[in-house]
């Protein structure tokens, strides 16, 4: 790497402070050069567009016409038609979720709670859960598109927003692709919570959250009349910010038995469609108002 003077790193992993201090410390052994951040590929998109405005859109060149093969367009159905199709056919059911109690922080000090994060590249949820009767006392979702500790940070001033100075936690469930950042993070604000502080795969959290609903809707289905359901195996679609994972989960077993990822990053998740909102205008037409 001698002979640059200047290294731009560009993609969403960049936007995690551990990612960038990873990255200079191992450029820094190469070589003792300038680092600049790029996660949102802002300068790869702008250079794009002056690409275009400086050569002129009509002199780009494109393929002759007369070589691509002709295609008939065809109609889609929209997702609200899909959706109502599927209902009816019981293809498609949405479960309720539980009911949320009311966040009281006077009687929280007589409670053993549990706090669970799944902080991924894009996105972080947050539940606080009472540890005897499961109840929801706490459901949260927050973009991540910055610092990941500022934004588990920000849970916790929500929290002290709502009156609750103390948190009674007899542990603590960290999944996403940041676990391991937050829980050394967490470790060494709250040292008493260290022991407490337990780290899942994504996958595995999935599968082991999912189970009881998966038995719900097999029970469901069988109530309906349906035949050929397999009691054994259900299949679990996980579509996230940068990857989708989809998982066989094990009924009998209540595990994990197969997994599988998308090969190419962020093709068709959430990270794509943001992507697609903010991409320059002239490139995309319309497309924030479609997603």
């Amino acid at each position: 790497m001698s002979g640059f003077n200047k290294v731009y790193l560009t993609g969403r992993i960049f936007r995690w402070q551990y990612a960038r201090d990873c990255a200079e410390d191992h450029l820094c052994m190469k070589v003792n050069t300038a680092v600049e951040y790029d996660p949102e590929n802002d300068h790869s998109l702008t250079s794009l567009q002056t690409l275009v405005s400086n050569i002129g859109i009509d002199k780009i060149a494109q393929p002759d016409s007369r070589l691509v093969p002709k295609s008939k367009m065809e109609d889609y159905a929209s997702f609200t038609e899909l959706c109502h199709r599927y209902q009816e056919s019981d293809h498609y059911r949405r479960l309720q979720g539980d009911a949320q109690e009311v966040l009281s922080p006077a009687n929280l000090t007589e409670r053993q709670l549990i706090l669970a994060l799944d902080v991924g590249s894009t996105m972080a949820k947050v539940v606080l859960a009472d540890a005897q009767t499961g109840s929801i006392l706490f459901l949260e979702a927050y973009s991540n598109a910055g610092d990941t500790i500022e934004t588990v940070k920000k849970v916790f001033a929500d929290l002290q927003r709502m009156g609750v100075d103390q948190l009674p936690l007899q542990s603590v469930g960290v999944t996403g692709s940041a676990r391991y950042q937050v829980q050394q993070a967490l470790s060494r604000i709250y040292p008493a919570l260290a022991d407490r502080v337990c780290v899942l795969v994504e996958n595995y959290a999935h599968a082991r959250g999912s189970i009881d609903c998966a038995r719900q809707h097999i029970k469901w289905l069988e109530e309906k009349g349906k035949d050929n359901v397999d009691r054994k195996l259900c299949i679990l679609v996980d579509i996230g910010g940068e990857d989708t994972k989809i998982s066989t989960i094990a009924l009998n077993e209540a595990e994990l038995f197969d997994n599988a990822m998308n090969t190419k990053c962020s093709a068709g998740t959430g990270s794509l469609m943001d992507t697609q909102v903010v991409a320059p205008q002239g490139y995309l037409p319309g497309c924030a108002q479609h997603i």
